[in-house]
């Protein structure tokens, strides 16, 4: 357990080295409240808690029974079996047969599949792809995963083209080769200009900053944490209404793929930390206050980023209100053009555990989340305290049972969680988990299978902590700035058709902070914030953007490196799309 003082109490760093996935979904249960502002006690959750063998949820390869058909008066005969990706529960309940999910390995997968996927059958094509990246007991063979999901890419598999699309960014079983790369990226998302190749999702701050600038541009780039910019489609510096005759803090991240030398404040100089970091102040006067944040590497590149500070007299406050106010009027007419669907959520928060060090925070993040989803976007929730493994598989599966193509599902986690470092896999740590003993964890690519198999058409998982077998940002899109109210509609209307499967985490593969954010863990408090002030459909990319840029800021304050990371789930079905919240 790690543990970091934090003001006057201890703030109890997460041994959650990765894996808390906040999945947003709605289940019925013992467990479980569908009214966020009911919430029931962790101990009367626990002493309700259904029992039963949780493994019976895992997902498995079955070969279901061939149906009896009859063919005119007299003849009879029986169908070829059929495979089918469900849970080892469903499969026995069909009359079906499979491996044991822990017993299944390369061969008993692949003699489901392999002979659909020579058939041509498209997702057996994908599924004996995903069968050789992962291994299954052997070294992945990458090269030979190429080979089925190029069979399954040239027959249009969404899936197929983002797999491929990854191990040509990669490098693994073909040439690196970002050109190849980006175009199948380009391909599954159906508009190439939402499409830019980002890097490896990286474990440190310098990481962060170097790759995030080579993805951007070589020169350096400027994002401002304090005051908040809004959302705008327009190429003018962004306005922002303040008090005159008054001082305001400015604080911002700098990103460049070298070393900065200048960085200034309307010509006076500022200093970088090491995270790319930095703070000044302005003085406002009574008239519009322009503002110029320049920043210069050691190659003589400079970025630059302006804002105008606008005192609250009459006059500004007429001319910006009315013109926010138009804006919001032509997204809320946009809105109903879109079918975003269904919104569920599956809210877990784990604090008072059996065999690990108690945490402080969980429960009050969880119910906190909770609330502000279903009053301000609307989910129906499913809020589980102080979980145990059958509590957690089995709210998933119900959801897997319910879920339809019109549905979405966020699942959030927040507890501890571990990192196997041998074989990169990460854990959830439920309430009866021991420190030694992986019975009663639960394995993040278990979540991955349970993910794939779902009908949902988005699912978002959060993980105040991070998560093993993620992709990269580059099959996530990114609208342009600057894009017209059409083409943002547009835009909304082909991302929300695509299936999405992403995962939003607090931190890199190293311990989060439990404390520090008022009562929540630092990001839970940034995440709480974005959310309550959003008035917009934000995408789960602009999210991540905002909420991480808070995360690392606040955490700088007390020497802690804590850098939130977004991208998509490998093998969990992703078709470049994106989660979207949609205000009420």
């Amino acid at each position: 357990m790690f543990l970091i003082n934090y003001t006057k109490s201890k703030a109890i760093v997460r041994n959650f080295q990765t894996v808390l996935l906040l999945l947003c979904i709605a289940f019925v249960g013992a467990a479980c409240v569908d009214n966020p502002s009911v919430i029931k006690s962790s101990s009367a959750q626990m002493a309700g808690a259904a029992t039963g063998d949780p493994n019976s949820f895992m997902v498995v390869d079955c070969l279901l029974p061939g149906q009896l058909r009859k063919l005119g008066a007299t003849k009879t005969y029986l169908t070829a079996r059929r495979a089918v990706r469900t849970s080892a529960l469903d499969c026995e309940i069909r009359g079906g047969e499979y491996v044991a999910y822990d017993r299944a390995n390369y061969a008993t997968s692949l003699k489901v599949w392999l002979p659909l996927a020579e058939k041509g059958d498209t997702l057996a094509q994908v599924y004996v792809g995903e069968i050789f990246e992962k291994g299954m007991g052997l070294p992945p063979d990458y090269a030979t995963a190429a080979h089925w999901y190029r069979k399954a890419a040239d027959q249009g598999s969404n899936r197929a083209q983002i797999s491929l699309g990854f191990l040509y960014e990669r490098g693994l079983g073909v040439n690196h080769d970002p050109v190849s790369a980006l175009n199948w990226y380009r391909k599954a998302a159906g508009m190439p200009e939402v499409i830019t190749l980002e890097s490896q999702p990286p474990t440190s701050p310098v990481q962060v900053q170097s790759l995030q600038a080579t993805d951007r541009g070589t020169i350096p780039q400027i994002e401002l944490i304090e005051p908040p910019l809004k959302a705008t489609r327009s190429i003018e510096a962004p306005i922002i209404k303040t008090r005159s005759n008054q001082s305001r803090t400015i604080v911002g991240r700098v990103i460049a793929s070298t070393a900065i030398t200048r960085l200034s404040l309307n010509n006076q100089p500022l200093t970088v930390d090491a995270q790319g970091l930095f703070r000044g102040e302005i003085q406002i006067a009574d008239s519009s206050q322009p503002v110029e944040i320049i920043a210069v590497d050691k190659k003589a590149r400079t970025g630059s980023l302006r804002i105008i500070f606008v005192p609250e007299s009459v006059e500004a406050n007429v001319a910006v209100e009315s013109a926010e106010t138009a804006s919001l009027a032509i997204t809320a007419s946009a809105i109903h053009q879109i079918d975003f669907g269904n919104y569920h959520a599956l809210i877990i928060g784990n604090e008072d555990y059996l065999h690990l060090q108690k945490l402080d925070t969980p429960v009050n993040d969880a119910n906190a989340i909770a609330k502000v989803l279903h009053d301000h976007y609307g989910f129906r929730n499913t809020l589980l305290l102080n979980a145990n493994r059958y509590q957690i598989l089995s709210a998933i599966n119900k959801l897997r049972e319910d879920m339809t193509d019109k549905d979405n599902l966020l699942i959030y986690y927040a507890g501890h969680g571990t990192l196997d470092r041998v074989n990169m896999r990460g854990y959830w740590q439920p309430v009866d988990a021991e420190e030694s003993n992986t019975a009663n964890w639960i394995s993040t690519f278990d979540i991955t299978d349970l993910l794939n198999v779902m009908s949902a058409k988005g699912v978002l998982v959060i993980a105040d902590s991070c998560y093993s077998g993620a992709m990269t940002l580059s099959s996530v899109p990114n609208l342009a700035a600057g894009l017209s109210e059409e083409k943002r509609l547009q835009a909304f209307k082909q991302i929300s058709s695509k299936r999405s499967r992403t995962v939003l985490t607090s931190g890199g593969l190293a311990p989060v902070l439990d404390g520090g954010g008022d009562g929540h863990s630092l990001f839970s408090k940034a995440l709480l914030d974005m959310l309550e002030n959003n008035h917009d459909i934000v995408e789960g990319l602009k999210l991540y953007q905002n909420t991480g840029k808070k995360v690392s800021f606040e955490a700088s304050k007390i020497r802690f490196s804590q850098v939130p990371q977004y991208a998509a789930i490998r093998n969990a079905g992703h078709e470049a799309g994106d989660f979207f919240f949609v205000p009420r």
